[in-house]
Formats: structure tokens, C-alpha cells, sequence
């Protein structure tokens, strides 16, 4: 559905009045204004031709499509898991992953201070289960994993026998290993969390 001028400063709007501007949703409002004819002579249209010659390229050259599908790819909740995804697998993130990260620093200049990267980020103080750590976190031990899972095309291979397989190869001491049991209820809790995402919707439509 095409977004007017007034469309266009209403969503601008909602953006800088987020609590948290790194999550899927504001993504996806960035990705909106992105992707509106309306939109000319901006930094978003200039961040879109950029990001639609980039996709080309991808195109020619790695068998089809860039890593991601804008903002509706299974590997997180928040712009922050997002872009260290893409970083990960030698991919540059999707314009509305950067404007979201811009927004939170942007926030926590402005503050002069009264701001932790926490508050700026996710709207709150710091709580373990929000913090940015834990999100890079989250991201690293079941985003990556998904994706092997995902890639997998070997059908002896069982979740149990890929679960296996990346924890043993995880850059961590031995000792603070979790079981395969463990590890793959974590992995399951992360996809009902954060595999349920309105934008997949809207990309069908």
C-alpha cells in the first residue's frame, strides 16, 4: 500500500517516539519508508538504490539472492542480532537494520550522558534478560545455529546429532558447555519467541 507525504511524517514519528528503536517493528516502519515511491531526494531513497545494487550483485555473483529477506529472516528479534548476523556470514545488513542501530546511538548522543546504551536502546535500564550482551548472546548460540539447521541437507542428521556437532564447536571453555538437552530447549523457546514475527506476513502479501 503506497505511503503519502503525510503517511510518511506520521511513521517518522512513530519511529522517534519508540521505546525501543532497534526491534522488529520499527525495522520494518524503516523498511516502509524505504521502499516508498514517495520517498525522493532522502537519505532513504539513496539507502535503497545502494541497497538495490547491492542485491544485484548478490544476484550475479552468490547464486541468487542476498543472505537476507530485508527484515523477515528467521535469525532474531532486534536490529542488534540482525546486523551481527549479516557481519557473521560476510553479508552487509539491509539499510532498515543500520537506520534502526543509527536511531539507538543517535539517542544515547543526544542524552549528553543521562542515557545508558541500554535505556537508548531498549527503552529500560539494564535487565540481563534485555541487555545488549545478552542479545548478541542469543543471537550467536541460536540464530546460527538455526541457520545451520535450516541448511542442512543431510537427512541422517538428526537435531539432536546438529546440536551436537555446534557445541562441540563453540568457542568456549569445555566446562561451560551446555548438554544437548538443555541447549536444544533453549533453541526451541528462541523460536516460538522470536521465529513469530508479523513482517513474515506482511512479505506474503
Amino acid at each position: 500500500m503506497p505511503i503519502d507525504d503525510n503517511g510518511i511524517d506520521a511513521m517518522i514519528k512513530e519511529i522517534a517516539a519508540a521505546k525501543m528503536p532497534i526491534s522488529s517493528e520499527i525495522a520494518f516502519k524503516y523498511a516502509q519508508l524505504l521502499q516508498s515511491t514517495a520517498v525522493v531526494d532522502t537519505e532513504f531513497q539513496l539507502l535503497e538504490e545502494s541497497w538495490k545494487e547491492l542485491c544485484r550483485f548478490y544476484r550475479e555473483h552468490e547464486a541468487g539472492a542476498p543472505m537476507v529477506s530485508r527484515v523477515t529472516s528467521p535469525y532474531g528479534h532486534t536490529a542488534i542480532e540482525a546486523f551481527k548476523f549479516n557481519l557473521e556470514f560476510g553479508h552487509y545488513p539491509p539499510p532498515e537494520i543500520l537506520l534502526c542501530i543509527a536511531e539507538g546511538f543517535d539517542r544515547y548522543v543526544h542524552a549528553g550522558g543521562k542515557l545508558s546504551l541500554d535505556e537508548a536502546f531498549f527503552g529500560e535500564k539494564h535487565k540481563h534478560g534485555k541487555s545488549l550482551p545478552n542479545h548478541k548472546s542469543k543471537a550467536e548460540t541460536y540464530g546460527f545455529f538455526h541457520v545451520e539447521v535450516t541448511l542442512n541437507d543431510d537427512a541422517r542428521l538428526s537435531l539432536e546429532n546438529l546440536a551436537e556437532g555446534y557445541i562441540s564447536n563453540m568457542r568456549i571453555p569445555d566446562s561451560q558447555k551446555p548438554d544437548v538437552e538443555s541447549y536444544l530447549r533453549g533453541y526451541r523457546r528462541w523460536k516460538r519467541r522470536y521465529l513469530r514475527s508479523p513482517l513474515a506476513d506482511e512479505d506474503k502479501n
